[in-house]
């Protein structure tokens, strides 16, 4: 059935066809009290106009005059004669830290209540997180693997267009970082992908911008003005993009030895063992590469020994409690951030 203007809007009185059969044995069968009658002729008469009237004042379908009684598409989708295939759901890929469980952790976490509350599905990424020096590419590349998926391997579906979400923890944070500057930027193998991109959170990141934290974490630090341990890889520095082009939160707390470095020399010893074990710079057996990073800073061994371990091991730096690298973190705030993200997403071209 055509309007005045020739535009279709369903079928209606008068519509002779295979379709209206079925749209009839439909109306008979589900709403047998009121159409359990009706023939399935393949005419739409005046009886099937009648009850779909009926059906549409009862399910409150919004009708002009030329709609009422005509089996239009708000129609089919209210009684259930249509069901459009629901909308891809948002996908917040997790990365956690170094010897950590992949399903929990600040970020695993967010994204488990939020897939909880139906919002998004929620990611994990297994990858190598034991290997001394850190296997961040082991990390790295099965993110890329997920993003190149059109479906995820649990059989989600990930297809272009579909708004995702970028999460991590500690290592996790280096290879979310790693990620987005080798992958994400224009010219780059997934840049593709990047008007998808929701939003970033990060949790203990050595790669933390200067100054950058997340405004629900400012009552947990004390001095915002450092950055990370990363010597090298950060939004500003040379060869690195000056700052991210999406949305960006970055939590911690103070006294975050992986999130909290400065530029004196001391700051500087605890981003050479990092540079060795993160990044698999001159790293040779343990003991050694103490030796090498203390003579080098003419600092104690045992300082820097210490500094290795609480990168490594996950024991707390200069052994402190609360561990504020380590310790269980407050999460709302972050779950807050990304639900917002999520449902009042609008695609940015970068």
């Amino acid at each position: 059935m055509k309007n005045a203007n020739g535009e279709w809007i369903g079928f209606g009185l008068g519509d002779v066809d295979p379709k209206v059969a079925e749209i009839q044995k439909f109306l008979a069968r589900k709403y047998s009290q009121r159409a359990g009658w009706l023939v399935a002729t393949g005419t739409y008469d005046q009886a099937t106009a009648d009850i779909v009237a009926g059906l549409q004042e009862y399910y409150k379908v919004p009708v002009t005059p030329d709609k009422v009684g005509v089996f239009n598409y708000d129609t089919q989708v209210a009684t259930g004669f249509y069901k459009p295939a629901p909308k891809n759901l948002p996908i917040m890929i997790s990365v956690e830290g170094h010897l950590s469980n992949m399903f929990a952790g600040p970020v695993a976490d967010t994204a488990t209540v939020l897939e909880n509350e139906g919002i998004l599905h929620h990611q994990p990424t297994g990858y190598n997180n034991g290997a001394i020096p850190f296997d961040n590419s082991s990390g790295e590349n099965e993110v890329v693997r997920f993003l190149n998926s059109p479906v995820l391997d649990n059989g989600t579906p990930f297809p272009e267009g579909t708004p995702f979400v970028l999460s991590g923890f500690s290592q996790g944070a280096i290879i979310i970082f790693d990620l987005y500057v080798n992958h994400l930027q224009p010219g780059q193998d997934l840049h593709w992908r990047a008007k998808d991109l929701v939003c970033v959170l990060q949790y203990g990141p050595p790669c933390r911008q200067g100054g950058s934290v997340a405004p629900w974490a400012q009552p947990w630090v004390k001095n915002a003005n450092t950055h990370g341990l990363d010597p090298y890889r950060r939004f500003g520095l040379p060869n690195m993009p000056a700052g991210p082009n999406h949305p960006w939160m970055d939590v911690w707390r103070e006294g975050d030895i992986f999130a909290q470095n400065g530029d004196d020399k001391a700051s500087q010893v605890k981003a050479a063992v990092y540079q060795a074990v993160a990044r698999a710079d001159f790293f040779s057996d343990p003991f050694s590469l103490c030796a090498q990073i203390a003579d080098l800073f003419t600092v104690p061994i045992d300082e820097v020994i210490g500094i290795f371990w609480a990168i490594v091991s996950g024991i707390s730096f200069a052994a402190s409690r609360p561990n504020p690298h380590y310790d269980p973190y407050d999460i709302s705030g972050g779950i807050n951030w990304v639900r917002d993200q999520v449902l009042n997403f609008k695609r940015v071209v970068v």
